[in-house]
Protein backbone atom coordinates (compact mmCIF):
# COMPACT_ATOMS: atom_id res chain seq x y z
CA UNK A 1 0.00 0.00 0.00
CA UNK A 2 1.55 3.42 -1.25
CA UNK A 3 0.04 5.98 1.53
CA UNK A 4 2.19 9.35 0.01
CA UNK A 5 3.43 10.64 -3.55
CA UNK A 6 6.97 10.55 -1.70
CA UNK A 7 9.30 7.76 -0.08
CA UNK A 8 10.35 8.65 3.47
CA UNK A 9 10.47 12.39 5.09
CA UNK A 10 12.98 14.86 4.89
CA UNK A 11 13.49 16.47 1.42
CA UNK A 12 10.46 15.93 -0.65
CA UNK A 13 12.07 16.31 -4.10
CA UNK A 14 14.21 13.31 -2.74
CA UNK A 15 11.24 11.24 -1.52
CA UNK A 16 9.41 11.38 -4.58
CA UNK A 17 12.46 10.30 -6.68
CA UNK A 18 12.91 7.85 -3.91
CA UNK A 19 9.54 6.43 -4.69
CA UNK A 20 9.57 6.91 -8.45
CA UNK A 21 12.40 4.42 -8.34
CA UNK A 22 10.80 2.56 -5.87
CA UNK A 23 8.02 1.42 -8.74
CA UNK A 24 10.14 0.91 -11.24
CA UNK A 25 12.61 -1.51 -9.39
CA UNK A 26 9.72 -3.51 -8.50
CA UNK A 27 10.06 -4.53 -12.19
CA UNK A 28 12.94 -6.10 -11.45
CA UNK A 29 12.03 -8.72 -8.98
CA UNK A 30 11.43 -12.15 -9.36
CA UNK A 31 8.27 -12.30 -7.79
CA UNK A 32 6.11 -9.05 -8.23
CA UNK A 33 3.42 -8.26 -6.14
CA UNK A 34 -0.21 -9.05 -6.40
CA UNK A 35 -1.81 -6.03 -6.30
CA UNK A 36 -0.39 -2.19 -5.63
CA UNK A 37 -2.93 -0.09 -3.93
CA UNK A 38 -2.57 3.78 -3.53
CA UNK A 39 -4.02 5.72 -0.82
CA UNK A 40 -3.87 9.46 0.47
CA UNK A 41 -1.44 11.41 -1.91
CA UNK A 42 -0.26 8.03 -3.26
CA UNK A 43 -3.34 8.63 -6.14
CA UNK A 44 -1.16 11.55 -7.71
CA UNK A 45 1.42 8.72 -8.53
CA UNK A 46 -1.58 7.11 -11.06
CA UNK A 47 -2.89 10.02 -11.88
CA UNK A 48 -1.49 12.23 -15.76
CA UNK A 49 1.54 13.71 -15.08
CA UNK A 50 3.18 11.13 -12.92
CA UNK A 51 6.38 10.29 -13.82
CA UNK A 52 5.65 6.73 -12.80
CA UNK A 53 2.66 5.98 -15.00
CA UNK A 54 4.98 4.09 -17.36
CA UNK A 55 6.64 1.55 -14.91
CA UNK A 56 2.60 1.61 -13.33
CA UNK A 57 1.53 0.47 -16.63
CA UNK A 58 4.15 -1.52 -17.26
CA UNK A 59 3.33 -3.52 -13.63
CA UNK A 60 -0.16 -4.14 -15.23
CA UNK A 61 0.33 -5.25 -17.84
CA UNK A 62 2.87 -8.21 -16.24
CA UNK A 63 -0.40 -8.55 -13.82
CA UNK A 64 -0.19 -6.58 -10.97
CA UNK A 65 -3.66 -4.97 -10.00
CA UNK A 66 -2.91 -1.30 -9.84
CA UNK A 67 -6.14 0.11 -7.19
CA UNK A 68 -6.56 3.71 -6.40
CA UNK A 69 -8.85 5.04 -3.53
CA UNK A 70 -12.00 6.11 -5.47
CA UNK A 71 -12.92 8.95 -1.84
CA UNK A 72 -8.74 10.00 -2.49
CA UNK A 73 -9.08 10.85 -5.75
CA UNK A 74 -12.07 12.14 -5.32
CA UNK A 75 -10.34 14.54 -2.38
CA UNK A 76 -7.83 15.81 -4.53
CA UNK A 77 -10.30 16.81 -7.24
CA UNK A 78 -8.24 14.06 -9.94
CA UNK A 79 -10.78 10.82 -10.29
CA UNK A 80 -10.98 12.14 -14.12
CA UNK A 81 -7.00 12.16 -14.55
CA UNK A 82 -6.54 8.46 -13.14
CA UNK A 83 -4.53 7.15 -15.90
CA UNK A 84 -3.13 3.48 -13.75
CA UNK A 85 -5.75 1.26 -14.02
CA UNK A 86 -8.60 1.84 -11.91
CA UNK A 87 -10.57 3.14 -9.26
CA UNK A 88 -11.82 1.31 -5.78
CA UNK A 89 -13.33 1.72 -2.77
CA UNK A 90 -12.34 0.54 1.21
CA UNK A 91 -14.14 -2.12 1.54
CA UNK A 92 -11.85 -3.78 -1.54
CA UNK A 93 -8.93 -2.14 0.06
CA UNK A 94 -10.12 -3.29 3.40
CA UNK A 95 -10.42 -6.80 2.22
CA UNK A 96 -7.45 -6.67 0.19
CA UNK A 97 -4.83 -5.99 3.40
CA UNK A 98 -6.62 -8.46 5.56
CA UNK A 99 -6.53 -11.61 3.26
CA UNK A 100 -3.37 -10.77 2.41
CA UNK A 101 -0.77 -12.60 3.54
CA UNK A 102 2.34 -10.04 3.29
CA UNK A 103 0.50 -6.24 3.04
CA UNK A 104 3.86 -3.90 3.02
CA UNK A 105 3.10 -0.09 3.70
CA UNK A 106 5.06 2.91 2.35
Amino acid sequence: MISSDKLGSGSDELGKLLLKNFIITLLELQKLPEKIIFVNSGVLITSDGSESLEALTRLSNAGVKILSCGICLDYYGIREKLAAEEVSNMYTIAESLFLSGDTIRL
